[in-house]
């Protein structure tokens, strides 16, 4: 599930940036990022049945780095 979201969101980045690799740092921000909301999903999934999809939705999003945040979103 993670190397699909890494890929994904790699694939996305490379297409709004108009290039063909990503330098480092972007890289490195969508692999933590993505590593961090699937474990994160793991455990609201498994251990927390009181807080609201649309929170953890939200807290995610607040979680991005800027540096995906101006890819993404700008």
């Amino acid at each position: 599930m993670v190397e699909y979201f890494v890929k994904r969101y790699t694939q996305e980045a490379k297409a709004v940036l108009g290039t063909d690799t990503l330098d480092t740092q972007t890289a490195y921000s969508i692999r933590l990022y993505c590593y961090g909301t699937a474990g994160m999903t793991r455990e609201w999934l498994l251990g927390d049945n009181i807080t609201p999809a649309e929170t953890i939705v939200t807290m995610m999003f607040r979680s991005m780095p800027e540096a995906m945040k101006r890819i993404f979103y700008n």
